[in-house]
């Protein structure tokens, strides 16, 4: 039997990505600390991630700190897994900006802590979330993964740093990898801070979905969905030191999702706002290459994942 170990594993997007490899018969170990990033209340995070573990029954779930080296080699030597997927990560671009240097630690020293683990103890291969902040402003409607990598704000910048420390690694010290750019995944247990979640909470508690930007636009993608895509990307050989762009492959505005959230409950108000100048311009990630090199196929459409959080929520 395989051993996987993944970091974050007890995420929002991390503890899907542990169920697919338990129903794929892996021995999977999980590395979080349960982290509240210094904002959200502790009680709340807790209630999420025990939400999230009742799915977890088999996996081995050790509650530490990826950034404390010593520790994590320690974990590996003991464990020695065959494959790590890297989820642990900082939740938001607006919690990076307002703290750096914990945002740092968290993202690029986190990742140097799991690469030098992973090297030490002859793991076969390294797959790390990135995101699709790095690409900064999308310059056409469909991004491919060929887009120039120039992020516009701190939580793109390390993403990017990463993404070229898991690239050394390979040309370095022959550690296979997998790249996996993620956009804006929502769904049950997902952060508050997240647009999607934010939406969600204020239609189920008839409040006021405030929109930043008349014509912002994403390719929000269903968590069920992302957790497919990373483990085609963790598994499949075809996705050896290759990047990938996982996601819904069709942008949707925030203004018409707003208005479907208001056919599930009308006494929802609506209110426009500037859009965030922090977030760079973009829409549609271009997803062929998953869909050619992995058979990755999205199931649900953005009314179907609104509609199963929404319900997750009210019940």
């Amino acid at each position: 039997m395989k051993k996987v170990l993944i970091a974050g594993g007890c995420g929002f997007i991390g503890h899907k990505v542990a169920i697919e490899f338990m129903k794929a018969g892996y021995e999977v170990v999980i590395v979080d600390n349960w982290n509240n990033y210094n904002v959200y209340l502790i009680r709340d995070v807790e209630d999420k991630y025990q939400k999230r573990i009742q799915n977890l029954n088999g996996a081995l779930i050790l509650q530490k700190n990826i950034c404390l080296d010593r520790i994590t080699r320690q974990i590996f030597e003991e464990e020695r897994p065959d494959l790590v997927v890297h989820l642990a990560n900082f939740p938001t671009a607006t919690l990076a900006a307002q703290q750096p240097f914990f945002a740092v630690e968290q993202i690029v020293e986190g990742t140097l802590s799991l690469l030098e683990a992973a090297r030490c103890t002859n793991v076969q291969k390294f797959v790390y979330i990135s995101s699709s902040m790095v690409y900064g402003d999308f310059k056409t409607d469909s991004v491919t993964e060929d887009h120039e990598i120039r992020p516009k704000e701190l939580y793109g910048v390390f993403k990017a740093t990463a993404e070229y420390m898991v690239r050394s690694y390979t040309r370095l010290y022959n550690l296979t990898h997998s790249i996996v750019r993620p956009i804006a995944v929502y769904g049950p247990t997902g952060h508050d801070a997240f647009v999607i979640t934010k939406f969600i909470k204020a239609t189920v508690n008839s409040g006021v979905i405030k929109i930043k930007g008349r014509d912002t636009k994403l390719s929000f993608t269903f968590v069920d969905d992302m957790a497919q895509g990373i483990f085609r990307a963790a598994t499949m050989p075809e996705a050896n030191n290759e990047s990938f762009n996982i996601g819904s492959g069709v942008s949707s505005k925030l203004t018409d999702i707003a208005d479907f959230l208001q056919t599930l409950n009308p006494n929802v108000q609506i209110e426009l706002e500037e859009a965030d100048p922090l977030y760079p311009k973009r829409g549609a990630l271009n997803i062929e290459k998953a869909k050619r090199m992995l058979g990755y196929a999205p199931k649900y459409s953005i009314k179907e994942g609104l509609k199963i959080f929404y319900d997750s929520i009210q019940h």
